[in-house]
């Protein structure tokens, strides 16, 4: 069962915002982030993807074999995607805030399931 606050803004939108892990974070990365207006977590995600492609080249004429450069890639993608995932509906919240959404509730997904079919 998953745990939703949902947000209010003096205009009428409404927002909910999963409590806890965020499974299209963890897939969608930057992407995701770049979709909900997160600008220094979309930029993070990005300026560490180049980071890795333009240093792959310098490494590897370094003498550094390509398969420990791939691995350290693959990690540090996992962290970020693992950083992503854990953090990702915090920063949405965190956003919110500021641009006057207010929680007004709290739901579990059992309750907004009865909520449409009444």
């Amino acid at each position: 069962m998953s745990l939703y606050d949902i947000y209010s803004h003096p205009d009428g939108r409404v927002e909910a915002v999963k409590q806890g892990w965020s499974w299209p974070a963890v897939f969608l990365g930057g992407f995701w982030a770049l979709s909900k207006r997160l600008w220094p977590p979309a930029g993070a995600a990005f300026l560490i993807a180049i980071l890795g492609w333009f240093t792959a080249p310098f490494l590897a004429g370094q003498g550094i074999a390509f398969e420990t450069i791939e691995l350290a890639h693959m990690v540090i993608a996992a962290l970020m995607f693992r950083v992503f995932g854990a953090y990702g509906n915090r920063w949405y919240t965190t956003k919110l805030q500021p641009e006057g959404f207010r929680r007004v509730s709290k739901v579990s997904d059992i309750d907004a399931s009865r909520t449409i079919n009444e």
